[in-house]
C-alpha cells in the first residue's frame, strides 16, 4: 500500500513537471512573441561606374531592424543572396560577361527573424560594354 502511493505521488509530480514544458500551454509566451515583419524597403537605386555597382535603398525606421538581405538574378538563373547587411547600401560587381540582364531585390529583416516582403526590383541590362555611370531605379 505505502509503495502504492509512493507511485501515485510520484507519477502525480511528473505529471505537474512535464504539463510545464509545452509552450502551447504558456499562452502568454506565444502572444508577446514579435510576429510582425518590417516594413518592405523602398527607393531600390543601383548605380554603376565602371565595374563597381552599388545597390542603395531608403533605411528603414524599425527599432528592431537587424539587417537587410539584398537578393541578385543573372539572366534567367535562379535568384541569389548577394549579401546581407545592417546598412542600406551593398557594393557588387559587373559579372565577367557583359551580355547580360542583372536583377536586384531587397528585404529587410527584424531581431525576430521577421523578413519583410521584397522591394521592388530594379534591372540593369549589360550590352556588350559597361554603361556610363548611372542609377537605375525610383529613389524616394
Amino acid at each position: 500500500m505505502r509503495r502504492t502511493l509512493m507511485l501515485l505521488a510520484f507519477a502525480a509530480a511528473l505529471a505537474l513537471m512535464l504539463s510545464g514544458c509545452s509552450d502551447s500551454s504558456n499562452p502568454a509566451s506565444s502572444a508577446n512573441q514579435d510576429q510582425t515583419p518590417p516594413a518592405a524597403p523602398t527607393g531600390l537605386t543601383i548605380h554603376v561606374k565602371d565595374a563597381d555597382i552599388t545597390v542603395a535603398w531608403a533605411a528603414n525606421s524599425e527599432a528592431d531592424l537587424d539587417e537587410y538581405e539584398v537578393y541578385r538574378t543573372v539572366n534567367t538563373e535562379a535568384e541569389t543572396l548577394l549579401g546581407n547587411c545592417t546598412l542600406s547600401r551593398l557594393q557588387d560587381e559587373a559579372p565577367d560577361f557583359m551580355l547580360c540582364h542583372l536583377t536586384y531585390r531587397v528585404r529587410a529583416v527584424d531581431t525576430s527573424g521577421n523578413a519583410s516582403a521584397f522591394s521592388a526590383p530594379v534591372e540593369i541590362v549589360f550590352d556588350n560594354m559597361l554603361p556610363t555611370p548611372q542609377t537605375f531605379g525610383d529613389p524616394e
